[in-house]
């Protein structure tokens, strides 16, 4: 991490280079999006840095704090949840098939007990079209449309 001085009145104050608000502002939108790894280029204008050679900085700070990880190229939370969750959750989808639910309902409901952890299970139960997961397109909820009728 790089500091620089500042000069202060009659004495000089060190400080780091990178503000603790967009130090958090590059976490939060990475867990946010978790288990999505993005480009520095995204991360800095989405987490609304606008410095790459802070963007830069801040990343590597959350490496070497193991906050996140780099996988070629991209930098990203990776998924936190268990199979346990994961299988919560598509339980709570396979019994309740027809019906369509927030993230919040679903969290509540399965359990889980954190509504990023169960986005995150969601958007990959989505993502697999073994599962039946679905995302209404009107609404915005998730579930597993029941079967019709022939």
């Amino acid at each position: 991490m790089g500091w620089i001085g500042v000069a202060g009145g009659s004495s000089v104050v060190t400080k780091p280079i990178f503000t603790r608000k967009n130090n958090k502002d590059v976490l939060a939108f990475l867990q946010e999006r978790s288990p999505n790894f993005f480009t520095i280029g995204v991360i800095d204008e989405e987490a609304g840095v606008e410095n790459i050679k802070e963007t830069q900085i801040i990343l590597n700070d959350l490496i070497r704090r193991k906050l996140i990880e780099e996988f070629e190229g991209t930098y990203g939370v990776p998924a936190s949840y268990t199979q346990e969750q994961y299988d919560a959750v598509l339980k709570f989808f396979r019994d309740n098939a027809g019906i369509f639910y927030t993230v919040n309902e679903v969290d509540e409901k399965a359990e889980i007990g954190s509504e990023g952890t169960t986005q995150a299970i969601i958007d990959v139960q989505v993502a697999d079209s073994k599962t039946g997961v679905r995302q209404d397109p009107k609404s915005g909820r998730y579930g597993i449309p029941k079967k019709g009728k022939k």
